[in-house]
């Protein structure tokens, strides 16, 4: 900086030189402004859920031996996973074969024969599991996880059956 007075005055304006070049305030009360905005977060689940079913196979129904005076009971596993707390409900179909409200396994014979069999949704065979007609659904809350469902069946004893390979196909159904 050239100047030629001295005194106060230079003094002065060098000061404010150094606190401008420093990025210093002069003035004395300087209160800092604020102004504030909000942002609104937000994200939205929807239920999902997938499932994996398992075959159940009974195995063989003798009719005159075990069979005869004997229930002959399985047991299969669908593997769920929903969104947690999902609330959902778990339907098994009539199968392909059902007369009037019963499931039947057929061997596909030409003139075919049938074997009569019931789905559960409990160990005992007391709930029937259905698709809501004739035999209830089974509710079910979505844990995030991958939970094990079991299906319970049971043939009926003394059924006169034919020798064959019997089958029926059911479709199990998550609503959420």
């Amino acid at each position: 900086m050239f100047t030629r007075k001295t005194g106060a005055r230079m003094l002065s304006l060098t000061a404010g030189a150094v606190a401008l070049a420093l990025g210093v305030s002069t003035v004395a009360d300087a209160v800092p402004q604020t102004v504030q905005g909000t942002i609104n977060v937000s994200a939205h689940v929807d239920a999902a859920c997938s499932m994996t079913t398992h075959d159940l196979g009974f195995g063989t129904y003798d009719p005159l031996g075990a069979n005869k005076t004997q229930d002959l009971f399985t047991e299969a596993d669908i593997s769920v996973t929903c969104t947690k707390d999902a609330a959902t409900t778990i339907s098994l179909s009539s199968g392909g074969h059902a007369a009037g409200g019963t499931r039947q396994l057929t061997d596909g014979a030409a003139t075919p024969h049938f074997l009569t069999y019931s789905l559960y949704s409990d160990p005992t065979r007391t709930a029937a599991w259905g698709d809501g007609t004739l035999a209830a659904v089974l509710s079910y809350a979505g844990t995030g996880a991958s939970d094990t469902v079991k299906v319970y069946g049971k043939i009926e004893k003394n059924q006169l059956a034919a020798p064959g390979d019997f089958t029926d196909t059911v479709t199990a159904t998550i609503t959420f």
